[in-house]
């Protein structure tokens, strides 16, 4: 049913009138006219509703967020009517979402009735309170109000007595119905009110009985505990039982039903397609409670590709499994066998929060004799469950093909393990499905939340979309993207904060950031003086961590003061994550990030703008599966009724009307599928890192699960889920598969015996995980002239000036490590000529830059964050490249010490994954080399101490260095000291308040035995 005629107009004033209330406009629009024209038609739909989860159509969903957001002078009691009609509708419909949202606005109209009738008061607060899951406060509210019971917390209004007019005794009525309602689950007096509400004409004790039955009986409907023990048997437990009622999930949305009555929580194979905000987190995490506790001594991997998704995973699984006693453990997100053995050195946990990359690693272990490979063959055959979240990235070019293979090596070599698939795309996800289940997707819910999506011309026009229909909201003068943006952002109050602006890179996130608070020089020190203390305490901490690691006079610490902040790869991992913490406080009003936080992210953003369309991808274009991941950042469940999503047009002539052509176009998007066979055209070239990442995925498959099966080709391509989608597809991932085989053989890393089998190179290879050009360059490195060097260091525990020389140079001798260093960015401005010197050094007909004084200020810099030189030392020491944009171009300090953050981030990882194969290429005396040598590479601190104390005491690489100076490179003494260190002596060292923190914790857990 599309939305009557009569009543489209009143649907889009209402929308035009609360967008214009988000932005502090006053337009000219008869909202309260237009709302009772809704209201006529809902009030219908509402007396004739009973509980059908789902059955209201986008548009009516759409007129009841209006009716309910869009302020218009009226009496109060008027208003709150509406209220609780709107409640009554989304209860009815299982909007629980969205319903839960307006508890602020009940909030705010209980006050108006705070002195006159503190009755309605009362009742109107504890339904706000019921609504935003406080029920055992609200009942204790009631309970004083109703004079049942007293205590010296009792505020006046809650003692005194009222006049007994009719109006009050009506009011006490409602109170009374509402506390037993929820206190005893006795409905009587609530259908007693309802009657006397109808014999007296009494409009708001009729639309607070109605409201609340609604609510009790969706609530009773969407039971948590009644579907899963419905539906899965193994819920019935009273272990289960327990868990359930202690963690604290009432309700489940529509889509969540949905899914456990498709059997998810069953050990099947299955994918859950459902749009972002679903809460498919916790959908997860029943099947992991169930499938653990139907299979006692079994194990769950959860694999989250994103950093930052991964460290939500792994606090929300850690908090909701805390009852079943089960322990979660983030086991690392990079490619790394020594860090994958190291991460499970305190034991296999029951849950295991990866990222695709750690479980290649763990595969690639599982199947050697080296140190922690018992560890990951015990965790892998004890795997029941592996929850695979975002999978739709399957089918993205670059790290989706990478999936696609791990996730076909695991299945093949673990038959028995069952794969759910979340996946956030809802459409398209048939073949992926079929793959992964042999089944359909679980589908067809609606996100709990809405989306407003608007787009700013460049005449000035905004323009919203209604289904496939824009219209009109306002005009606002455009000037540039980033000026515009700022003015944008400063439109909204601080009721939208933080609102979150989508960068292309990070001198536009930096620079939009400045923009914002040039623009608004009074608003930040009136955010500041509306937050609380405790809240002004996180923040201060924040900016003295950002000084300590960043320098005093560094830009972020002067705009966090103001409550804005950027957020990207070039800042420490500590300050990301300072940032993300105050976002999810709401502690800061504006974030301006480039897409670290647009896939995947929850956090509580109501407003998202995306000032330019020139994202990198293959396109130059921001494409619409991106685009669809940043519209579902804004307005998440539990957040707000909904999020606006502005995106400001351009008239470059590739992107003009892209908007409206792409991101807005309506039709299904295609379908998620594999992409191996897009290398075709890369398996021809000296060097591609798609294509040697595909070569690398099949050797590690011939040492596991190929190496007994004759037609190696077809039996890997068949397994594929590109193969899924046509015969060709099919024939060219097999003739992939053939031609890496090939070129295996020819670089001496397999050999052709029926089946292919590895070679001792191909085993060491295979484990290393690099480019086969790598792996070779290595073997001879660690052969010829570091032979002696690695026997220097067995048994060390602290790395020297000179020990951190020869490690730096030889980890910067992969190809990896070279495509991230700054010699190969200077040399060339774009990734297109930079691959091509790549494939050129591969082929032998470009020289290795070893002479080169650029490459050598490589080896200069990262040896010297090995040496725990600070971002800001690191900056001045880096040479100032020539040009206005890019790395060290420029002598600003505060920019400096952000490119050496953003340089080493992105060198540490594949540097250190060098040191590991190298280590991997010295075969069994690997072992001998300590391991937390790789992590020193990758945390920049220089003894094992440090380590440690950035690993397992979460301390910033600075502090790390400087205790461990003082306490001693050798954990195991050092250890020893900190255990019987006074805690006065903890605080004398310069070190932040944070970390004399973080010190304080970690060494209280050593003496309580968690730590070794």
């Amino acid at each position: 049913m599309t939305a009557p005629g009569r009543y489209t107009p009143a649907r889009n004033t209402l929308r035009r009138a609360r967008i214009g209330q988000a932005l502090n406009m006053q337009l000219a629009v008869e909202a309260l006219r237009a709302r009772e024209e809704l209201l006529e038609l809902l009030l219908r739909h509402a007396d004739n509703a009973d509980i059908r989860f789902d059955s209201l159509l986008e548009w009516q969903v759409d007129s009841v967020c209006s009716i309910a957001q869009v302020e218009a002078i009226e009496p109060d009691l008027d208003r709150l009517i509406v209220l609780l009609l709107c409640i009554r509708i989304l209860a009815n419909d299982g909007q629980f979402a969205r319903m839960r949202t307006l508890k602020h606005r009940l909030r705010s109209i209980a006050t108006r009735f705070e002195v006159e009738r503190t009755y309605l008061y009362a009742s109107t607060d504890a339904l706000a309170d019921i609504l935003d899951g406080r029920t055992g406060r609200a009942n204790a509210r009631m309970s004083r109000v109703l004079g049942l019971e007293r205590n010296s917390d009792a505020t006046a209004s809650e003692t005194i007595a009222q006049p007994k007019t009719t109006e009050n005794l009506h009011d006490l009525l409602g109170l009374a119905a509402l506390h037993s309602a929820f206190s005893a689950a006795d409905r009587t007096s609530l259908s007693n009110a309802r009657k006397i509400a109808i014999a007296s004409n009494n409009p708001v004790l009729l639309a607070f009985s109605d409201s609340v039955e609604s609510l009790i009986d969706a609530s009773a409907a969407a039971s948590t505990i009644a579907h899963t023990s419905q539906n899965d048997p193994t819920f019935q437990t009273p272990q289960l039982q327990r868990y359930l009622a202690e963690r604290g999930v009432d309700t489940l949305f529509p889509s969540q039903i949905h899914a456990i009555q498709a059997g998810i929580t069953a050990d099947v194979d299955k994918v859950v397609a459902l749009p972002t905000s679903s809460g498919k987190t916790f959908i997860a995490e029943l099947r992991i409670a169930a499938t653990l506790a139907r299979n006692p001594g079994c194990r769950a991997i959860y694999i989250a590709p994103y950093r930052l998704l991964s460290r939500q995973v792994e606090t929300a699984l850690r908090s909701g499994l805390r009852p079943l006693g089960y322990r979660v453990a983030d086991l690392g997100s990079s490619y790394d066998t020594e860090g994958s053995s190291d991460s499970l050195a305190y034991g296999i946990p029951d849950v295991a929060v990866t990222t695709p990359e750690r479980l290649d690693a763990l595969l690639r272990l599982s199947t050697t004799t080296r140190a922690g490979s018992d560890e990951a063959r015990q965790l892998l055959a004890s795997t029941r469950v592996v929850v695979f979240d975002e999978i739709q990235l399957l089918g993205r070019e670059g790290r989706g093909q990478k999936f696609e293979l791990v996730l076909t090596r695991l299945r093949m070599s673990y038959p028995s393990i069952k794969v759910l698939g979340l996946a956030a795309a809802t459409f398209g996800t048939e073949i992926l499905a079929d793959w992964i289940s042999g089944d359909e997707p679980v589908t067809g819910a609606r996100r709990p939340t809405g989306t407003i999506e608007l787009r700013w011309e460049t005449s000035g026009r905004i323009m919203q979309r209604v289904g496939n229909v824009e219209s009109r909201i306002t005009e606002i003068s455009r000037s540039s993207a980033s000026d515009d943006a700022a003015k944008l952002i400063l439109q909204f109050d601080s009721e939208y904060a933080p609102i979150l602006a989508v960068m292309v890179s990070r001198p536009l996130a930096e620079s939009l950031a400045r923009k914002v608070l040039r623009a608004s020089p009074a608003a930040g020190r009136i955010w500041r003086d509306s937050l609380q203390a405790s809240e002004r305490e996180l923040l201060d901490a924040a900016v003295e961590e950002v000084r300590t690691l960043l320098g005093d006079s560094h830009h972020l610490a002067s705009l966090l003061q103001e409550g804005i902040a950027y957020h990207h790869a070039g800042l420490p991992a500590h300050v990301l994550r300072h940032i993300e913490n105050l976002c999810a406080s709401r502690i800061i009003r504006v974030l301006c990030a480039t897409t670290t936080v647009a896939e995947g992210a929850d956090l509580p953003f109501r407003v998202v703008v995306i000032p330019h369309l020139n994202f990198a991808s293959s396109t130059n274009r921001l494409e619409r599966d991106l685009y669809l991941n940043i519209v579902g950042r804004a307005g998440r469940a539990g957040v707000a009724m909904e999020g606006m999503v502005f995106v400001l047009e351009t008239n470059a002539r590739t992107l003009k009307n892209w908007v409206r052509n792409t991101l807005w176009n309506s039709a299904a998007p295609s379908a998620v599928t594999g992409r191996l066979d897009d290398l075709l055209s890369e398996s021809t070239l000296s060097y591609s890192p798609e294509f040697e990442e595909f070569k690398t995925q099949v050797l590690a498959w011939i040492g596991e699960a190929g190496n007994q099966i004759d037609d190696q080709s077809s039996v890997l391509a068949n397994a594929t889920l590109t193969s899924r989608r046509d015969l060709g597809a099919a024939r060219t991932v097999q003739s992939l598969v053939g031609t890496a085989l090939r070129q295996l053989e020819n670089e001496g890393l397999a050999r052709s015996a029926s089946p292919y089998a590895l070679t001792d190179l191909g085993s060491r290879s295979r484990l290393a995980g690099l480019s086969s050009f790598s792996c070779r360059q290595l073997d001879q490195l660690i052969r010829g002239p570091y032979s002696s060097f690695f026997q220097s260091l067995i048994g060390i525990r602290q790395i020297t000036e000179d020990q951190a020389i020869g490690i730096a140079s030889l980890c910067l001798s992969s190809i990896e490590s070279l495509a991230n260093s700054l010699w190969l960015r200077v040399r060339h401005s774009n990734s297109d000529a930079a691959e091509y010197t790549l494939r050129e050094i591969v082929a032998g007909r470009l020289a290795w830059p070893s002479s080169d004084e650029m490459y050598a200020s490589d080896i200069r810099l990262l040896s010297q964050w090995i040496m725990g030189a600070s971002y800001t030392a690191l900056g001045q020491i880096a040479p100032t490249v020539p040009g206005g944009k890019g790395l060290f171009r420029g002598t600003d300090a505060s920019k400096r010490s952000s490119d050496a953050s953003e340089y080493l981030g992105r060198l540490a990882l594949p540097t250190s994954w060098t040191w590991s194969a190298a280590k991997a290429m010295l075969g069994d005396t690997n072992d001998l080399i300590p391991v937390f040598v790789r992590q020193c590479i990758e945390q920049g601190v220089a003894s094992e101490t440090a380590v440690r104390l950035v690993t397992t005491g979460g301390m910033t690489r600075n502090a790390a260095n400087i205790v461990a100076s003082a306490l001693g490179g050798d954990w195991i003494l050092a250890r020893t000291i900190l255990i019987d260190l006074a805690d006065d002596s903890l605080q004398g060292l310069s070190i932040s308040t944070l970390d004399s923190q973080r010190l304080i914790r970690f060494q209280q857990q050593i003496r309580n035995g968690d730590f070794v």
